[in-house]
């Protein structure tokens, strides 16, 4: 048996364990609800440790990317409105996740969380550099890539994040880019295949209300200030429902 070594960062034991089981679960625990800035940099500790006995598990990596993920959007709710004081966090977790994304795709590319987590990854780091400067920079394609490569792998990955990603772009991205009814068809796609993500419903009544569907667009929007959350979508929750209330005040609901 391997002895074990001990973590210059975190004073522990880290046995070379083959698949790194006991650190995947230590690690998951702590990117879970609540989400705390000590909580992440603990658990991304832990797989850098595992990372050094083994740079090429991908398993690793991915959960660092979704670690700093999980840490922006707790702050940014996701960035449902662009604001100036998110742009650090985006900056700074944002390349860090895509760093661990892109690596983790290239040694895994036919596993759906190394391609998904890498597509997330890298529409955060678009919002990062701005929409407009991102397709400029020709950042759209490669995004839509990311987000068909997944859904061609698994179209539920949570709760259909590809879907959703290619809802959000038609919606947000500027002219000619923007095409509502490309929208609201992938976000209806999303939550045909996740019901129960509030996150699905809300961009799918934002999508309507923006192309002039009023009505359906506050049907949804009650839904979400009314219901609960995902386990895996938790640490937004609060965003979404505060801003589904936004929404349903500005539309009369």
């Amino acid at each position: 048996m391997a002895a074990a070594k001990t973590s210059a960062k975190t004073g522990k034991a880290t046995p070379k364990s083959s698949g790194g089981n006991r650190i995947y679960a230590e690690a998951d625990k702590l990117i879970d609800p609540p989400v705390t800035r000590e909580r992440i940099e603990e658990a991304v500790s832990l797989l850098e440790d595992r990372l050094d006995d083994d740079p090429a598990d991908a398993g690793c990596r991915w959960r660092i990317a979704r670690a700093f993920i999980r840490l922006l959007e707790a702050e940014t709710g996701t960035v449902l409105e662009e604001k100036r004081e998110y742009y650090p966090i985006l900056d700074e977790c944002g390349k860090r996740a895509l760093a661990e994304a892109e690596r983790a795709h290239e040694q895994s590319p036919r596993d759906p969380d190394c391609v998904g987590w890498h597509m997330v990854s890298y529409g955060y780091y678009s919002v990062s550099i701005g929409i407009v400067r991102a397709v400029l920079q020709g950042a759209a394609g490669k995004y839509l890539a990311l987000a068909d490569e997944l859904n061609a792998l698994d179209e539920r990955w949570l709760a259909a994040a590809g879907w959703r990603a290619m809802g959000r772009f038609y919606r947000e991205a500027p002219w000619p880019k923007r095409d509502l009814s490309r929208s609201v068809e992938c976000f209806t796609r999303a939550v045909e295949l996740g019901p129960k993500r509030q996150e699905n419903k809300l961009h799918l009544a934002l999508a309507l209300a923006d192309d002039g569907e009023e009505d359906e667009a506050i049907g949804l929007l009650e839904q979400v200030a009314k219901g609960k959350p995902e386990p895996a979508e938790a640490h937004i929750h609060r965003a979404l429902v505060a801003y589904a209330r936004q929404k349903l005040g500005q539309l009369g609901g």
